[in-house]
């Protein structure tokens, strides 16, 4: 299955996995392909209805720094993730304000700044935890990047 943007490109799909969520997020850039993995988590807590309302009850914004992409994903979108269990938020909408590397930095040489749309509500489906197992982010020869994330559910 796939999820579509506003021009028809796919954002994310999902991949075979027997036991957890496993999906593939696209972009024609790492911050819309990260936009796209954070779509991919919300879509599985809303049970498919993420990017499909963007509910104004709530907005929250949230930082990560890194020292390389992989980490950068699983931090950010586990910090998602336990935002949502301890505010019982469900966010169902997302978009990347700020994505910046930072080459001369020794600590953290990646930054993103995300904003998240929600409202009080319980999750369709629980995720225990973003995983490092299964990951991979890179570009393709079309350019387009992508990045599979595995769901511990």
């Amino acid at each position: 299955m796939f999820m579509l943007s506003m021009d028809d490109k796919p954002r994310f799909r999902y991949l075979e996995h027997t036991a957890d969520v496993y999906y593939e997020a696209y972009g024609q850039s790492f911050k819309d392909a990260f936009n796209n993995a954070v779509l991919g988590l919300l879509d599985t807590v809303t049970g498919g209805q993420a990017g499909k309302l963007r509910p104004k009850e709530i907005i929250k914004e949230i930082e990560g720094s890194a020292v390389n992409l992989e980490e950068l994903v699983v931090y950010t979108l586990s910090d998602i993730l336990t935002l949502m269990d301890t505010e019982e938020i469900v966010f169902y909408d997302s978009e990347i304000l700020d994505y910046k590397t930072d080459r001369e930095s020794e600590d953290s040489k990646f930054h993103v700044k995300v904003r998240l749309y929600g409202n009080k509500d319980r999750p369709k489906e629980s995720v225990k935890a973003v995983t490092f197992h299964m990951l991979k982010i890179y570009e393709d020869k079309n350019k387009v990047w992508h990045i599979k994330v595995l769901l511990d559910v």
